[in-house]
């Protein structure tokens, strides 16, 4: 399983509000990530219910991303609002796609639960790498 790819999105640097709410966005991820891998087809709402969570905490640190982008934007240099731009496009496209793979898990078949697993599995890893960049991008950002 790949739950030990997927450490909390607490950083060096960050202010201690984000930290904690980093912190606690990682860990319901892990908890969500755990329930998808343990739990049986039968079982299902249990693991939708932490996937559910998951996401709502992943919106609320998306959400203070972007706030944090435009507070920035005006200091950011060309290139850099282009990085950035793009990758929380990206990331717009993965949480779109995790939504996708928690309505499978809601209301996909018996027989099609090992696929909705690897993918709810393979969203939230690659969501949570881009971001992670995405967080690394703002932070260094270039100011004119």
């Amino acid at each position: 399983m790949m739950l030990f790819l997927l450490p909390t999105f607490a950083m060096a640097g960050r202010s201690a509000e984000d930290a904690i709410s980093a912190a606690d966005v990682g860990r319901k991820i892990q908890e969500a990530l755990q329930a998808v891998g343990e739990y049986s087809a039968q079982k299902r709402d249990i693991a939708a219910a932490k996937v559910k969570d998951a996401i709502e905490a992943l919106d609320a640190r998306i959400e203070r991303l972007e706030e944090q982008l435009d507070a920035k934007w005006e200091a950011m240099d060309q290139t850099s609002r282009e990085n950035i731009r793009r990758t929380m496009k990206t990331l717009q496209e993965q949480r779109r796609r995790l939504a996708e793979w928690y309505g499978g898990l809601k209301h996909g078949s018996a027989g099609a639960w090992e696929q909705v697993k690897k993918g709810l599995l393979d969203a939230f890893e690659s969501l949570k790498r881009t971001f992670d960049q995405a967080e690394d991008e703002l932070e260094g950002e270039h100011m004119i």
